[in-house]
């Protein structure tokens, strides 16, 4: 059920009154307020594996720039300071 609403949230961009309903559909009873629990608590327990994330992609190579290359090509589109939130 994680799985789900973490992808229906994050990936498909829907709203928690939207998964209360297709939960229903499917006879299932869950709340906003626990759906709203669960992805609160999902994050929570996902920060360990941010974090790390965070720490690759700050990671330099030696010549001082970023280890992963992919980020710079998004910085030059979207600007340095979007990658700042880690």
């Amino acid at each position: 059920m994680l799985g789900w609403l973490m992808v229906s949230k994050y990936a498909g961009h829907l709203p928690l009154y939207y998964l209360e309903r297709q939960a229903a559909r499917a006879a299932v009873t869950l709340s906003r307020s626990t759906l709203a629990d669960c992805l609160g608590r999902t994050g929570i327990a996902l920060e360990p594996l941010w974090r790390r994330l965070c720490r690759m992609i700050d990671a330099t190579d030696g010549n001082g720039s970023r280890g992963l290359k992919w980020q710079d090509a998004y910085e030059r589109r979207l600007g340095a300071d979007h990658f700042r939130a880690c």
